[in-house]
C-alpha cells in the first residue's frame, strides 16, 4: 500500500459564516506565564459549614414551585458562558453539542415543548429533537419554547431587565467550542458542564458566577473554604457525566481569587494539579472514583495575578466515553497562604453534570474524603453549585461529505481503472469526507468484504499493497476546511478477483468503510486428479521387524502411495 498526503487550496463550499460574539474578559495563564486580565466578579459573601445532621437532611434542589418549567438536556452537552456587556448576551449562555448527531430534549413541568431550528434565513418549528446532520460544519438552534397552561417560558432566554425572556441561547454544535465560538480579540472561550452567566433563568438570586467563602475558613477568616484551609479540605471537583455521544478532552482553564504567597518576595514557583478519573458512581452527596485516566500540572508564580485564571492541557488528548470527575488540587502547598476557587452557582438543577465537591486529597494526590457542595453548607442560596474548572473539550466527527452516499464501492478492471458511478464533483474513484481532524490524524485499517482477516497478523491489518490512495485535505487560508478528499487507485492485476474493506477512524468518531475490488484474469485450468502412485515398501515379518526386502515366509506387505495412504497385502515368500 502506498499512502500520499496532500494539501489543496481549494475554497471551502457551502460553509455558514458564524457571527462574531461579544468579547469575553477571562484572565488566563499557561504554565508560568500570565497572558490576560483579571476576571472581575460578584462577591456572594460567607457560607455557613453544615453539620452532618444537616448534610443528611439537605437537597440539593427543592422541587419546582407550581407553574414552573425546565428540561433536561442531552449528557454529555456543555455550556459555553458569556461575560459581555451587550444587551445580546450578558445574560445569556450558549449550548455546545457533537455535529452530526441526534439529540432529543426532555421537559419536565411542562404541558408542551418544542424547538425552533433555523438554516439561513428558514425556520422550522415544533420540533421535540433535533439530528444535527446537515452538511456544514456547525449549525444553530433555538433552546426549547415550554408552555405551562396559558404560560409560555423560553428556556435560557436573554435575561436582561429591557429584554426579559425574549432572546433565545443558541446551540452550537461545533467541533471544537473555543475554534469557533467568540472573537479574536476575546481570547478562548472553554466549556462547562454547568453554565456560567449572571442570572438564574427565572431572572432571581443575582449572579450566578461569582467568588465565595465561609465564616470559619483560614485562621477563623472568611473566603478560604473553596480553596486553602486549615481543615484539611485540599481539592474541588466538577462531575461530568457519562456522554451521549464520545468527547475529546484537552485541557482547559481553572479560575480563582485572593492568590497570596507567604513570601512574596520568594522565587515562588507552586504546581497546580488536574487530575481526571472516571467515576463508577455518583450522587449529590459523594463520588466513588476509579482509574485515573490523565493528569496536567501547571504553575502558580509571582507573576500570578491575585485573581484571574489558567489553562492546562493534557500530554495526549482524553477520549471520554463514560462520566468522569475532574479534580484540581495543590493550593495547600506550604508556600501558598491563600487561595480561592471561583464557584458557579444555578438555582435549576437540570439533572445532567450539575454538582461540584470538596476533597480531602492526601500525601501522593488520592482523594480519600468526597463532600457534594449543595450538602457541604447550609443556610446559603448556593444552590448547585460547581467549580470554574472548565474544560477544552472536542466532539470528533467523521462522514460523507455528500449525505446520499452509503456503503460506498469502488470497483476496477483488470487493468487498474475504475467503473464506479462518481458522486457529485467527484470521480468514481474519489471518495469526499467530511471531518473535525485532517487525515494526518486518521487510522487505516482493512479486512476482506466477509469480515475475516484478509492479511496475516504479522502485517498489522495494514491496506493491501496493490490499493494505493491519495489524501487531499482541503484547505481555505491556509486553514483546514474540514473535508477531505480520498482518491484510490490500484496496481494491475494477472490473477484471481480480489477485494477489501477500508476502515478509517479517528478518536472519537464515527468509523467509515469503503470496500474496494478489483477483477482478475479469466486463465483457470480445469485438472483432473490421476490416481496415486506408489511412492515406497516395507516389509514387516510375524516379529515385528521392518525391512525393505521380503524375509523369508509370511511378511506383510506395506506400500506409501503418493497422496499418503498406505496399502497393505499379505506376502508368502
Amino acid at each position: 500500500m502506498r499512502k500520499i498526503y496532500a494539501i489543496a487550496a481549494f475554497a471551502l463550499l457551502g460553509a455558514a459564516a458564524l457571527q462574531a460574539q461579544p468579547a469575553h474578559q477571562v484572565g488566563v495563564t499557561k504554565g508560568n506565564e500570565f497572558k490576560a486580565e483579571m476576571i472581575e466578579a460578584e462577591n456572594a459573601g460567607n457560607a455557613v459549614v453544615a453539620t452532618a445532621a444537616e448534610r443528611a437532611e439537605a437537597a440539593l434542589k427543592a422541587a419546582p414551585a407550581a407553574g414552573e418549567a425546565y428540561y433536561y438536556r442531552p449528557a454529555g452537552t456543555f455550556f459555553v458562558g458569556t461575560a459581555g456587556t451587550t444587551t445580546y448576551s450578558q445574560y445569556t449562555p450558549y449550548l455546545v453539542v457533537s455535529p452530526y448527531k441526534t439529540y432529543t430534549f426532555k421537559a419536565q413541568e411542562a404541558d408542551s415543548y418544542s424547538w425552533r431550528f433555523q438554516i439561513g434565513s428558514n425556520w422550522y418549528e415544533n420540533l421535540t429533537s433535533r439530528n444535527i446532520n446537515a452538511k456544514y460544519n456547525f449549525e444553530t438552534d433555538s433552546v426549547p419554547s415550554l408552555t405551562v397552561g396559558e404560560t409560555e417560558y423560553h428556556v435560557f432566554g436573554n435575561q436582561s431587565a429591557d429584554l426579559p425572556k425574549n432572546r433565545y441561547s443558541m446551540l452550537y454544535a461545533v467541533p471544537r467550542p473555543i475554534d469557533y465560538i467568540g472573537s479574536a480579540s476575546s481570547g478562548p472561550y472553554y466549556a462547562s458542564p454547568k453554565y456560567f452567566a449572571y442570572r438564574d433563568r427565572d431572572n432571581t438570586g443575582g449572579g450566578t458566577r461569582y467568588f465565595t467563602g465561609s465564616t470559619n475558613g483560614y485562621n477563623g477568616g472568611t473566603g478560604y473554604w473553596f480553596g486553602f484551609n486549615t481543615s484539611g479540605w485540599n481539592g474541588m471537583a466538577t462531575y461530568v457525566e457519562e456522554p451521549q455521544n464520545p468527547y475529546m478532552l484537552m485541557g482547559g482553564a481553572v479560575r480563582y481569587s485572593n492568590l497570596a504567597f507567604v513570601d512574596a518576595t520568594a522565587d515562588n514557583n507552586v504546581p497546580f494539579y488536574i487530575d481526571v478519573y472516571a467515576v463508577t458512581t455518583h450522587t449529590d452527596q459523594t463520588l466513588e472514583l476509579g482509574e485515573k485516566l490523565a493528569t496536567a500540572t501547571t504553575y502558580l508564580t509571582n507573576e500570578s495575578p491575585a485573581a484571574g485564571g489558567f489553562l492546562y492541557e493534557f500530554e495526549q488528548p482524553l477520549e471520554v466515553t463514560q462520566a468522569i470527575a475532574v479534580v484540581a488540587r495543590g493550593y495547600d502547598n506550604e508556600a501558598i497562604k491563600g487561595f480561592t476557587l471561583s464557584v458557579a452557582r444555578d438555582g435549576w438543577d437540570e439533572g445532567h453534570g450539575q454538582h461540584g465537591y470538596m476533597l480531602h486529597v492526601d500525601e501522593e494526590g488520592m482523594p480519600t474524603q468526597i463532600v457534594g457542595l449543595g450538602n457541604f453548607f447550609s443556610n446559603t442560596n448556593l444552590g448547585v453549585t460547581a467549580p470554574s474548572i472548565l474544560l477544552d473539550v472536542k466532539f470528533p466527527f467523521m462522514r460523507y461529505y455528500y449525505t446520499n452516499v452509503t456503503d460506498p464501492q469502488m470497483e476496477f478492471t483488470v487493468e487498474g481503472e475504475c467503473t464506479s458511478e462518481g458522486v457529485g464533483d467527484y470521480a468514481g474513484n474519489q471518495l469526499p469526507i467530511w471531518s473535525s481532524d485532517p487525515s494526518t490524524n486518521w487510522i487505516f485499517t482493512s479486512s476482506n468484504p466477509s469480515g475475516a482477516p484478509q492479511l496475516k497478523a504479522t502485517d498489522g491489518g495494514e491496506v493491501p499493497e496493490w490499493i494505493n490512495y491519495e489524501i487531499q485535505d482541503v484547505m481555505s487560508d491556509g486553514e483546514y476546511t474540514h473535508r477531505s478528499v480520498m482518491t484510490v487507485t490500484v496496481d494491475e492485476n494477472d490473477g484471481a478477483d480480489r477485494s477489501a474493506v477500508i476502515t478509517i477512524t479517528q478518536p472519537a468518531a464515527e468509523e467509515i468503510t469503503l470496500q474496494v475490488s478489483q477483477a482478475g484474469t479469466s486463465t483457470a485450468i480445469s485438472v483432473v486428479d490421476a490416481a496415486p502412485g506408489v511412492q515406497s515398501v516395507k516389509y514387516v515379518n510375524l516379529a515385528g521387524v521392518e525391512s525393505d526386502t521380503p524375509f523369508p515366509g509370511v511378511n506383510i506387505e506395506v506400500k506409501t502411495m503418493t497422496d499418503g495412504s498406505k496399502v497393505t497385502n499379505k506376502v508368502i515368500r
